[in-house]
C-alpha cells in the first residue's frame, strides 16, 4: 500500500488571531511506510528519519525509499514524533511516556530516556524539537491541557 506524505508548516502567535492561509503543496512523495507519524529532515538535507505508528523508525532517502530500518521494534509502540541533533535521532514514543535514542549512523537504539508525565494512553506527549543552543529537549502533549515541556 502505498502512502504519500506532505510537507508543510504553519505558525503559531500565542494569543493572536491570524486568518488561515491555505498552504499547497510543492511535492508529493509516494512512501512505502504505513501510517507515518512524523518526519525530520536530516542537518546535511540529504535524507528523512520517518517514524511510524506501529513503531517503527526509518530512514528514507529524498524520494521516499526506504534505505535502513531500525531493528527492535515490538510492533506495539505508539512512535508519534521524531527529531535529531546530528549524532543521535530521538524518538517520541507516546504510550510508555519514553524517548528512544538511536545513533544515527546505524540506526541502532543506544537508550531509552524516561519522561515523568502522566494521563490517559493516548494523550501523551505528540512532538519533540532539539533545540540546540540550550542543549534542551521541547515536546508538546496532543490533548487538553495542551501543555509544553522543556527538559
Amino acid at each position: 500500500m502505498k502512502k504519500t506524505i506532505f510537507i508543510a508548516g504553519f505558525f503559531f502567535l500565542g494569543g493572536v488571531s491570524i486568518k488561515p492561509v491555505k498552504l499547497k503543496p510543492i511535492q508529493w512523495i509516494p512512501l512505502q511506510i504505513h501510517e507515518s507519524s512524523d518526519i525530520c529532515l536530516s542537518p546535511d538535507g540529504n535524507h528523512f528519519f520517518i517514524v511510524d505508528d506501529g513503531g517503527k523508525l526509518y530512514e528514507t532517502d529524498l524520494t521516499g525509499k526506504v534505505t535502513k530500518e531500525a531493528a527492535g521494534h515490538s510492533g506495539d509502540d505508539d512512535f508519534e514524533a521524531v527529531c535529531t541533533d546530528g549524532k543521535d535521532i530521538y524518538v517520541m514514543e507516546e504510550t510508555a511516556r519514553i524517548v528512544l535514542v538511536y545513533d544515527a549512523a546505524t540506526l541502532t537504539r543506544t537508550r531509552v530516556i524516561p519522561l515523568f508525565y502522566s494521563g490517559a494512553r493516548n494523550e501523551g506527549f505528540e512532538s519533540i524539537t532539539f533545540n540546540p543552543e540550550k542543549k534542551t529537549f521541547i515536546l508538546i502533549t496532543e490533548k487538553d491541557p495542551v501543555l509544553i515541556r522543556e527538559y
